[in-house]
């Protein structure tokens, strides 16, 4: 029973949540140097995920479209 009442109170809870966040965020007053961190670690992670990915699953026997879909994914 309180899964249930924890799933429907995020129904309603999830859009407060994340718009409160979104409004606390001042684009004005990031700096560029913090805004490049942010791109090279999003690049990064994102590459390393694909590759691990791709080594997730040559063992499978998966076509290479197949293993291209799951990085992307």
């Amino acid at each position: 029973m309180p899964k249930i009442a924890l799933d429907k109170s995020w129904d309603y809870l999830n859009p407060i949540v994340f718009s409160t966040a979104g409004a606390l965020l001042t684009i004005d007053k990031l700096s560029k140097s913090l805004v490049g961190t942010a791109i090279c670690i999003i690049l990064v992670s994102v590459s390393f995920k694909c590759i691990m990915c791709m080594i997730m699953s040559y063992k499978k026997g998966w076509t290479f479209k197949e293993k291209i879909f799951l990085s992307v994914c």
